[in-house]
């Protein structure tokens, strides 16, 4: 499948997970792709096989100068730029520290939404000048099915994902008029098997198999590659007249 070729795209939290299967499954579908993370050498395993139509850089989206080198070196090395997939996030800063209402500290709180719904805003607010220049585009936030339910024991994550699908109809409303607009929308998967989610589950070491997903009514929890086929869709032409949407995959925990 080649439905993004010709597009460049930015896909932050490139270094694993969710980020790193959209980062490969948009190269395999032709785009040319800039791969942001924190994480460093550890961006570049998605790329064997890409060459020069692909380049890892380190991207704290939280820094607003991490952000306007990004972009800055996506116009340099591919001449413009299309789409834009918010996907770095995180749930915790470390360790076990509480992160139910009654008891979240005010560090551990602003760390998740400087990451999650901060970070997400940056690339907003950096990637629309670049993709419009470029004629339009498209832009996805990953966001969480747990924007949608209380989270009792991850009430700042759960808060900044809901935030950020408001983000995400905020910015579909102010970039779908002109001559070059820009659809934003927002994936928000439920379980999927990642090391992360892996490592929340008490397996940290990612050798046993995936978290208990008897609660899923298609019984398993997705692959990150499903997550990332979402994610290319919605930036892809086959979503032309989508924007402001959500599109939650979540082998039907939200039917439920």
């Amino acid at each position: 499948m080649t439905r993004l070729t010709g597009k460049v795209a930015l896909i932050t939290g490139a270094a694993s997970g969710i980020g790193a299967a959209a980062a490969l499954r948009f190269a395999q579908e032709g785009a040319r792709v800039m791969g942001g993370d924190i994480a460093g050498a550890d961006t570049q395993r998605w790329r064997t096989g890409y060459g020069d139509d692909t380049r890892a850089v380190i991207l704290d989206v939280t820094s607003d100068g991490d952000w306007a080198a990004a972009i800055s070196d996506a116009m340099t090395r591919f001449g413009r730029l299309d789409i834009l997939v918010n996907c770095a996030g995180g749930g915790r800063i470390e360790g076990d520290a509480p992160h139910d209402p009654e008891s979240i500290g005010d560090d551990e709180w602003r760390r998740v939404m400087a990451v999650n719904l901060d970070g997400a805003m940056r690339g907003c607010r950096h990637a629309i000048p670049a993709i419009r220049e470029g004629g339009g585009g498209g832009i996805v936030n990953v966001a969480s099915r747990l924007a949608l339910v209380g989270t009792p024991d991850g009430v700042a994550y759960g808060a900044s994902k809901a935030a950020l699908v408001q983000h995400t109809k905020s910015v579909a409303v102010h970039c779908a008029s002109g001559p070059a607009p820009i659809r934003c929308n927002a994936v928000l998967p439920g379980p999927v098997d990642t090391p992360m989610m892996r490592a929340l589950a008490g397996d940290a070491t990612a050798k046993a198999g995936p978290p208990d997903a008897s609660s899923v009514p298609l019984g398993r929890f997705a692959a990150a590659d499903e997550i990332a086929g979402a994610i290319a869709f919605l930036a892809s032409g086959e979503a032309s007249y989508i924007t402001g949407a959500t599109l939650t995959v979540d082998g039907g925990l939200s039917a439920v």
